[in-house]
């Protein structure tokens, strides 16, 4: 008999419950029987699909689910409903690992000795699974920049249990307060994470930078490291602003002082190329006792950007490094928007912002974008509409480019702690350093292999928007019925989205629920028949929540007045 996991709503027309199934991709909804009158509205529970009774099948309510808090619940539940493996098999441990003694001296052998150099990791705060490392030193009138990433590989081996275990999952879920690892914590937070002061394999993409912040040569090989510190993208942001870090030693600050200076030069050389940066206006939930209490804008600062350059032209030099060998890596493709949203090309032209419907390059993207932030008061919101325009980056065997990063090549190398196809990558490069064939399939297998990692990369996203948006929907509906702000965002013939200002989420304000008027579509807007008064995309509202369905993520609004 057929069971659907959802969430327990009152049917609008009568006194009766109703249970919406919270599938990820078919919502149906169910009138429901309670027999032992165990759920209430707003429960999630599971229940047994038994008959068609008129337009809506039967479901009868066997289990509500519970847990310890609103955040459990909606990891739970959201791990569920989107088949997350979030459980490993009996048998699934890395091969010929001993925890007293995970490196032999058998795996320095042939590696290049770098213990010596002052590599440090830069992450956020609560990171855990380290997988690089950088180093930088002037060289000439260029720069020497050193990347230095986990050997996952050669702990997972391929095709062994723990290796298939890894593919099914694909990548890490990072959820607030949870994360749900690609491999055993064994192993991503420790002996495969270059934590300071250990000694850990890697694989080193060793870079020589110009004065124009482009990469003249590179080389790969096999080392060990040491990371001389563990630094937060607080620490370096603030050194490189002339304080902090008095207590390192000078070995590692000229490192820093370095990267710094060579990341100025590459960043200048990514934007004449047209890469594009959007600022989407990032946000987290705080919690207390897994119970949102709050939403914060994600800041970023030029460390975050020295990181991520760095790791742009690792990835670009790991897919030109395996192209030299006649290697096909499993590319990191982002192709061009295929149209742009006719809504969004209408807001843009009012004020007088001109993007064609299929922008050729990606320069084309940057100077809207550069005209976004000068225009409008809330940029991020139509930065966001934009990014919402561009297709989804994906895996494929396939040399398409990367329309976001302005490139001709790139795969992704610098995570093997957390992205299956970084692994692959892994793989094909060590064959290669080793002399031997880095084929690993024929192009019909590695397409497949690409589309099921693409997948499991949607997945893990869907999963961790569903859990912020539920908590995101709680905050809201915490508030009662007090006045929001908000933006319009999309205008659809049955109502308008706004984006409420200060929580980073959206809610419907039905078309019955704008005023007396009768609302037709018409011309992106939805106009009054009576009135003529119009609402379209940009228009700023004071708002009001009438009722939420937080599983669901789901927001009715009624508007209060135009601002």
């Amino acid at each position: 008999m057929q069971s659907v996991l959802g969430v327990v709503t009152e049917a609008q027309r009568r006194r009766a419950l109703e249970v919406v199934s919270l599938d990820s991709q078919f919502r149906e909804e169910y009138r429901a029987t309670d027999p032992k009158n165990i759920a209430r509205v707003h429960d999630i529970v599971r229940g047994r699909v038994k008959r068609q009774d008129g337009y809506l099948k039967r479901c009868e309510i066997v289990e509500v689910i519970r847990a310890d808090s609103p955040l459990q619940l909606a990891t739970k539940v959201c791990l569920e409903v989107f088949g997350v493996p979030h459980e490993w098999p009996a048998d699934c441990r890395p091969v010929n690992l001993d925890p007293k003694s995970p490196i032999t001296t058998a795996d320095y052998e042939h590696r290049e000795d770098l213990r010596a150099v002052p590599f440090v990791t830069i992450d956020g705060n609560d990171a855990k699974d380290f997988d690089d490392a950088v180093y930088c030193e002037k060289a000439g009138k260029g720069w020497r920049l050193v990347v230095a990433i986990a050997d996952v590989a050669h702990y997972v081996k391929a095709d062994s249990t723990l290796d298939l275990e890894a593919r099914r999952r694909g990548c890490s879920v990072y959820l607030p307060e949870t994360v749900i690892p690609m491999l055993p914590e064994v192993l991503s937070n420790g002996i495969c994470s270059l934590k300071p002061y250990e000694d850990r394999l890697s694989i080193v993409c060793d870079m020589q930078i110009n004065g124009d912040g482009l990469v003249t040569s590179s080389t790969f090989f096999e080392a060990v490291i040491r990371s001389h510190g563990r630094l937060t993208y607080g620490e370096v942001a603030a050194f490189v602003d002339g304080g902090g870090l008095s207590g390192r030693a000078p070995p590692l600050r000229k490192s820093l002082s370095a990267f710094h200076q060579c990341y100025k030069h590459i960043a200048s050389a990514s934007h004449r190329r047209g890469t594009l940066d959007f600022d989407t206006g990032e946000t987290k939930v705080d919690f207390q006792n897994g119970s949102p209490v709050g939403v914060d804008s994600i800041q970023t600062n030029d460390a975050h950007q020295m990181i991520e350059l760095a790791m742009v032209s690792a990835n670009v030099e790991a897919a030109k490094f395996l192209e030299q060998r006649n290697a096909i890596p499993m590319y990191r493709v982002h192709e061009p928007p295929v149209q742009m949203d006719p809504q969004l090309i209408s807001v843009f032209q009012e004020r007088e912002i001109y993007l064609n419907q299929r922008p050729a390059h990606a320069l084309e993207i940057q100077t809207t974008l550069a005209q976004i932030r000068q225009s409008f008061e809330r940029p991020q919101i139509w930065e966001t509409a934009l990014l919402g325009n561009m297709q989804k980056a994906h895996y494929a065997p396939q040399k398409l480019g990367h329309f976001g990063l302005a490139l001709e090549t790139y795969v992704h190398f610098t995570s093997p702690i957390r992205r299956y196809p970084d692994l692959l990558v892994h793989r094909q490069i060590k064959a290669c350093l080793a002399n031997r064939s880095p084929k690993l399939g024929s192009e019909f297998e590695w397409k497949q292999i690409g589309e099921s990692l693409s997948a499991c990369e949607i997945r893990a996203v869907s999963t961790e928007r569903r859990v912020e948006g539920w908590m995101k929907t709680l905050l809201v509906d915490s508030i009662g019925r007090r006045n929001l702000q908000g933006t319009v965002v999309s205008v659809q013939p049955y109502g308008l989205f706004v984006e409420l200002e200060d929580y980073g989420t959206s809610g419907l304000l039905h078309v019955s629920n704008i005023g007396s008027d009768y609302f037709e579509f018409s011309d992106n807007h939805l106009v009054g028949s009576q009135g003529g008064e119009r609402y379209g995309m940009g228009d700023r509202l004071t708002v009001r929540c009438l009722q939420t369905q937080p599983a669901l993520s789901r927001i009715d609004l009624e508007l209060i007045q135009r601002r």
